[in-house]
């Protein structure tokens, strides 16, 4: 009697131990995809934020090139009207 249920007993250790074993691969493994899942998250918003910088600062300078070409016509116009 004593002998069936120790063989018992190790039985379900044995399952205990399986089961234990496959939820921690589980668990590693779904810490480690998440991150890098992250990880990759993370680079897409910063070459994101880096594109949206990048035509900020090409608006900015048109808009700049405007008003310089704005000025330089308006003082091209004075220089004209004073030869005139």
């Amino acid at each position: 009697m004593a002998v069936s249920f120790l063989n018992s007993f190790l039985s379900y250790l044995v399952v205990l131990i399986v089961i234990a074993a496959v939820g921690a691969v589980a668990i590693t493994l779904g810490i480690t995809l998440r991150k890098k899942k992250n990880k990759k998250e993370k680079q897409k918003i910063e070459i994101e934020n880096k594109n949206k910088n990048r035509r900020k600062l090409k608006e900015k300078y048109k808009k700049e090139n405007r008003r310089e070409k704005t000025w330089s016509i308006r003082i091209l116009i004075k220089m004209e009207m004073q030869l005139w």
